[in-house]
C-alpha cells in the first residue's frame, strides 16, 4: 500500500481538502466581488461549477477525519487558515451565507464523523513516546553534524541509541523530517534542502499575493507548504511517494504562470515596438 500508516494518509487527504476549498471559493467569487455578490449570483456559481469542488471537499475532509490523525487535523486547520488569509489580503472574501453553510457542514461532519479523533485527543498512547526519542535523536546527530550517518542510514545507527522507554519497537523512522535529515545529511545537506525549500516557499508567498493575476494555484500550494511543514515536524508524511508527488504537482502549478490574452498582447506591443519605423507606421494600415 501506499501510505503505511494514518498520519501519512491524513497529510494527502489534507492537501486535497485545501486545493478544493480553494477552486471552490475561486468559482464563487470567479467575478472579484466576493461578499457583494447577491445570493443569486453565489447560488448560479455553486451549481454551475463550485459544486463540483465542494463536493470533493466535503469527501476529503471526511477521509481526514475518519483517518483519526490528530497532527494531520492541526496541520490542515493551519493550512486552511493560511490559504483564508491569502485570499483575503488580495480581496477575494465570500459571501456570509457561504460561511454560515461552509460552518454548518464542517461542523456536522466532526460530531458525525469525529468520535474516533476526539477519542484519541483525549488519550495518552505510545506514539507519545516519540518526544521522549527527540532528544536522543538530536544528541547522536550532533556527534556526526557535518557528515551525518549517510542518507538510509537512520534505521541501523539510531537502533543502538534508542531509549529503554520507547524500545517496544522498532525506530525505523525518526517521526520528524527535520531531525532525521539533519541526523543522516548533516548540517550542510540541510542546509541545502531547506534553504530550496524555503526559497520556494517564499516564491509561493509572493506569486499567492501578486496583483493581477489568478493566484488560486499559487494560494493552495503556499497553503500546502504550511500543511507539510508543519505535519513534518511529528511525522514522515513526505517520504511516501504519493504525497511528495501530489506536492511537487502542486509546487509546480503554484510557481507556473498562465499564458492568457493579455499576455499576448503584451508579446505583440514589445514586438511591435521594438520594429522598425516603417514597420510601426505600417501598423495602423488596413
Amino acid at each position: 500500500a501506499t501510505f503505511v500508516n494514518r498520519n501519512s494518509f491524513a497529510t494527502f487527504a489534507g492537501m486535497i481538502l485545501v486545493v478544493s476549498l480553494a477552486l471552490f471559493h475561486s468559482k464563487l467569487n470567479a467575478d472579484g466581488s466576493g461578499d457583494r455578490r447577491s445570493l443569486r449570483d453565489v447560488l448560479e456559481a455553486f451549481f454551475g461549477e463550485a459544486w463540483l469542488h465542494g463536493l470533493c471537499a466535503i469527501l476529503a475532509a471526511s477521509a481526514l477525519i475518519l483517518s483519526q490523525s490528530r497532527a494531520g487535523l492541526g496541520a490542515t486547520a493551519v493550512a486552511l487558515a493560511a490559504l483564508a488569509a491569502l485570499r483575503r489580503r488580495r480581496g477575494e472574501r465570500m459571501h456570509p451565507g457561504v460561511w454560515v453553510a461552509v460552518a454548518a457542514l464542517g461542523g456536522l461532519l466532526v460530531v458525525a464523523l469525529g468520535s474516533g479523533v476526539t477519542a484519541r485527543l483525549l488519550a495518552t498512547d505510545e506514539e507519545g513516546l516519540r518526544f521522549a526519542v527527540y532528544p536522543e535523536i538530536l544528541a547522536l546527530a550532533l556527534e556526526r553534524p557535518w557528515l551525518g550517518h549517510g542518507l538510509g542510514g537512520f534505521h541501523d545507527a539510531f537502533r543502538a541509541a534508542v531509549p529503554v522507554r520507547a524500545a517496544i519497537g522498532e525506530w525505523d523512522l525518526a517521526h520528524n523530517a527535520y531531525l532525521e535529515n539533519f541526523f543522516e545529511m548533516g548540517a550542510p545537506g540541510v542546509a541545502l534542502l531547506y534553504g530550496a525549500l524555503g526559497l520556494l516557499a517564499v516564491l509561493l508567498f509572493r506569486r499567492a499575493l501578486a496583483p493581477g493575476r489568478d493566484a488560486v494555484g499559487a494560494q493552495a500550494a503556499f497553503a500546502c507548504t504550511v500543511l507539510v511543514a508543519l505535519h513534518s515536524l511529528v511525522d514522515f508524511s513526505m517520504q511516501m511517494p504519493a504525497v511528495a508527488a501530489l506536492y511537487a504537482a502542486m509546487a509546480g502549478i503554484g510557481v507556473s504562470r498562465r499564458r492568457g490574452r493579455s499576455d499576448q498582447a503584451d508579446r505583440a506591443v514589445r514586438s511591435i515596438s521594438s520594429g522598425s519605423p516603417s514597420e510601426r507606421s505600417s501598423c495602423g494600415r488596413p
